[in-house]
């Protein structure tokens, strides 16, 4: 939930349309890709709900892309010349009908002129006002607790986990109470 927040903020910033969520089911768990200024970051290992694997491409994403403006997009410790983060897309692919495009952003000021090239626009009540957008945009949780299917099965197949990765049964017959 947090890295969603954080990459909904940067890409505010920084004037780039929102993150496009793709979250898809495999046997294993939630996998998701996040589409950040026309690149791709998708998770490497399941989740056990779609709200967990969106965090985690959008913390995959928010990672690369807080530090585009010091290091272009490569990570950590690489050199010019090597691989950069993120899987390129092609500009105007993926976000079909499912958002506004790129175009449709107005990156011109209230009197219909520009100014500061591109640095990002100010906004009147700054900080707060960036926050009250995110947090409009994030999805509410309807339930604390875990759906049935959302809960890890413990290796046995028998219930849900309930410590140490095992489930009652386990943890009884291995001593416990």
């Amino acid at each position: 939930m947090f890295y969603t927040m954080y990459l909904s903020s940067v890409c505010q910033r920084r004037q780039w349309p929102e993150p496009h969520y793709e979250p898809y089911n495999t046997r294993t768990g939630w996998h998701c890709k996040v589409r950040v200024n026309n690149r791709e970051y998708s998770t490497e290992v399941p989740y056990a709900s779609e709200g967990l694997a969106r965090d985690g491409a959008a913390q995959k994403g928010y990672m690369i892309c807080r530090n585009f403006s010091v290091n272009d997009g490569m990570g950590p410790g690489q050199r010019p010349g090597q691989s950069v983060q993120g899987l390129p897309v092609a500009i105007g692919t993926g976000r079909g009908g499912k958002r506004g495009s790129a175009a449709s952003y107005d990156t011109a000021s209230t009197d219909g002129t520009s100014s500061g090239g591109n640095s990002p626009r100010s906004t009147e009540s700054g900080f707060e006002q960036q926050i009250r957008q995110v947090t409009q945009q994030v999805p509410k949780s309807h339930s604390r607790r875990p759906k049935a299917n959302e809960s890890y099965v413990c290796y046995c197949q028998r219930g849900p986990v309930r410590a140490y990765g095992r489930c009652g049964w386990c943890l009884r017959e291995s001593g416990w109470q």
